[in-house]
């Protein structure tokens, strides 16, 4: 049987993100936030949703994702993703800053009572939290913030809330791996495949980056697979509470 095309294409954990932001609903709350015109092809949180698993999993211009498995996973023409497509998206990003009129204002809720703790406690155990301003290193790091053009403050105000929704998904796949862990436990061969280490985020896209999505075209009939996952892939998945057939589905023609 002839082999008329090969097509390999980067899937890594792609269909991990698709499912966090499924589970946040992340699509349908841009969509109820910051609405399109009916004439869109694709909505907000259709973009949106593109646009925070390939800082998460493919950091790299959207014009040049050919070899990155979205349509497949997420159902979107790379080609749909052009510069004025997610520069449209960036500006009606913007519009979710409508609480720009709370600046200023710390808005805490707390179980506890007014007789166990008055407002200056609760808010002086709260700045104590610096886990809070800790995890904004990870916008410099595994997040990869880099210098990029874009033609108004505006969008420079959408840009921040994208990368705002990425570190937050981002932050919830850590917390999940590690509270599937008992105290104390490590991930075996986590680090450089033979290091043993509790999983950040990092870690954990960085573990699942070599599964990948094959596609072969066998005279005239189209079969795709997912490359093997190996044992410390399969156990991260465990870990994070997304089911193998998140990667078996892909292989379906309805994908």
């Amino acid at each position: 049987m002839t082999v008329r095309a090969l097509v390999v294409k980067r899937l890594g954990a792609l269909p991990v993100i698709v499912d966090y932001l499924e589970r946040l609903q992340v699509k349908e709350r841009v969509d109820a936030l910051a609405p399109v015109r009916g004439v869109a092809h694709l909505t907000n949180g259709e973009v949106v949703a593109a646009l925070v698993a390939n800082r998460l999993t493919a950091p790299r211009p959207l014009k040049n994702l050919v070899s990155w498995a979205v349509e497949e996973a997420l159902g979107i023409p790379p080609a749909a993703l052009n510069d004025d497509r997610w520069g449209r998206c960036l500006d009606d990003l913007a519009a979710l800053a409508r609480v720009e009129a709370l600046d200023g204002y710390d808005v805490l809720e707390t179980t506890r009572t007014a007789s166990e703790a008055d407002a200056v406690a609760v808010l002086t155990e709260w700045k104590g939290q610096w886990q809070v301003d800790h995890r904004h290193r990870d916008a410099k790091g595994p997040l990869r913030i880099r210098p990029l053009f874009v033609t108004s403050n505006r969008r420079i105000v959408g840009l921040i809330t994208l990368l705002g929704i990425a570190l937050l998904v981002f932050s919830l796949i850590e917390r999940a791996a590690r509270r599937a862990l008992a105290v104390g436990d490590q991930v075996p061969n986590l680090l450089a495949g033979h290091v043993a280490a509790r999983p950040t985020g990092d870690h954990l896209l960085k573990a699942l980056r070599g599964i990948t999505l094959v596609t072969v075209d066998l005279a005239g009939v189209r079969q795709r697979w997912v490359a093997d996952r190996s044992g410390r892939q399969r156990t991260l998945l465990r870990l994070l509470g997304v089911p193998e057939v998140a990667y078996a589905q892909l292989t379906s023609e309805g994908h």
